[in-house]
């Protein structure tokens, strides 16, 4: 029978007997696996460290469908001008001169030949519209705003300003600031071609 060796203690060393005894106890332990922490583990909050709140993320508007019925466009607007007050000056007062209204405008002249109604204009004021390219109805609907307005706001005591008749006509606000220019250069404009209509 064979005896284990055991280490010479003779010089006091105590050491070289725990390792002895050390070893001999591992190899009589079945070996265990070791766990091992993920370093990425949450730590417990501290009492003292600040929290601070989450930054909100920014909610993208929404975009507006505009194939939904809610936002349909409202139906177009049917320039029916006899519907309007007549207050606009006599074509006699025109020169007999078609140029007499002239104005400049992009784009080439409408032809308003063919129009059943460009017999209710002067001359001038079919060479005004088809620079323009308003149609007669169109036309004629924007005269009678802008004088209805005219006539609306003396009897308020009121000036009759430019912006007054582009926000009077149902048109592009730079044509209808075209004809307050064109009625304008020929006097439409004055006070006292309304004098008739004031007391009603």
């Amino acid at each position: 029978m064979e005896t284990s060796r055991l280490p010479d203690t003779r010089n006091g060393s105590s050491s070289s007997w725990a390792k002895y005894v050390s070893s001999e106890n591992e190899t009589d332990r079945p070996r265990t696996r070791r766990v091992v922490r993920e370093s990425s583990a949450p730590l417990e909050s501290d009492d003292n460290s600040i929290s601070r709140p989450l930054t909100p993320r920014k909610r993208k508007p929404a975009v507006k469908r505009f194939d939904s019925p809610s936002a349909a466009s409202p139906p177009p607007y049917s320039f029916d001008y006899k519907a309007i007050p007549d207050y606009s000056p006599s074509t006699n007062t025109l020169p007999n001169n078609s140029r007499c209204l002239k104005t400049e405008w992009k784009g080439q002249a409408m032809d308003l030949s063919e129009d059943p109604l460009v017999g209710e204009l002067h001359p001038a004021e079919v060479q005004l519209a088809s620079t323009l390219r308003l149609p007669p109805n169109v036309y004629l609907d924007s005269k009678r705003r802008i004088f209805f307005e005219k006539v609306k706001r003396l009897r308020s005591g009121l000036p009759f300003r430019r912006t007054d008749a582009q926000k009077a006509c149902k048109i592009d606000v730079n044509k209808a600031s075209r004809l307050y220019a064109a009625f304008e250069k020929i006097g439409w404009l004055e006070d006292i071609n309304f004098d008739g209509f004031l007391q009603e």
